[in-house]
C-alpha cells in the first residue's frame, strides 16, 4: 500500500497516511494567523474529517505533539478523555497521544498546552494511550509526585538522546 503525507493548513499540522487506513498527525509548528477572526479549530476540524472520510477512518492513530506552541486549538479539535466537556460527535478520536516531557513537566501551561497536559496525564495514570519522549533526567521524581509507580509505566517513555531506549538508566520497550 502506498502511503502519503498532507499538510492541514489550519494547524501546520503534517497528516501521515500509511495506505492501510493508519493515520498520523504531527504537529510541529504554531501557525501564526493575521485574521483573528478566523475559527482555527473549525477549519482543522473540517479539513481533518475530510480527510478522515476519504481514507476510511473513524479517527487518529497516533498524535504526536513536537512542541507546546502548537497546542493552540488542540480542544476544539480532538476527543478528549479526561474530561466529558470535551467529547462530543464532531471530535476526532486519539488512538495514542506523543508528547515531549517538558510538556508533562513544567507547570507553566498556557493556552491549549493545560489540556494536552491533563489528556497526556491522564493517559499515563491509566498505563495506555500515551508514549512521552524524555531526555530528562527527573522523570522518575516528577512520577512519584504524581503518584504514578515508574516501574509500571516506563514503558510509556522513550528516551530521545541517542539511539538509546532508557529513562534514568533503565531500558524501556518503545512501541514501534
Amino acid at each position: 500500500m502506498v502511503g502519503k503525507i498532507d499538510i492541514i493548513a489550519a494547524t501546520g499540522a503534517l497528516l501521515i497516511d500509511t495506505g492501510d487506513g493508519r493515520l498520523t498527525l504531527v504537529y510541529s509548528q504554531e501557525v501564526s494567523c493575521r485574521d483573528l477572526r478566523r475559527d482555527v479549530g473549525k477549519e482543522a476540524r473540517t479539513e481533518l474529517r475530510r480527510h478522515l472520510e476519504k481514507s476510511g477512518s473513524h479517527g487518529l492513530e497516533t498524535v504526536c505533539i513536537t512542541q507546546r506552541a502548537v497546542c493552540k486549538h488542540f480542544g476544539e479539535v480532538f476527543w478528549l478523555e479526561h474530561s466529558a466537556a470535551y467529547q462530543a460527535v464532531s471530535r476526532i478520536r486519539i488512538g495514542e497521544l506523543r508528547v515531549p516531557a517538558s510538556l508533562l513537566m513544567e507547570e507553566d501551561a498556557r493556552d491549549g498546552d493545560e489540556l494536552v497536559r491533563r489528556e497526556a496525564l491522564f493517559r499515563l495514570r491509566r498505563g495506555e494511550g500515551v508514549l512521552v519522549f524524555c531526555g530528562v533526567a527527573n522523570v522518575r521524581a516528577w512520577m512519584k509526585r504524581h503518584d504514578i509507580d515508574f516501574e509500571s509505566h516506563q514503558h510509556l517513555f522513550v528516551e530521545m538522546s541517542g539511539s538509546r531506549n532508557h529513562v534514568g538508566g533503565i531500558r524501556t520497550s518503545a512501541r514501534q
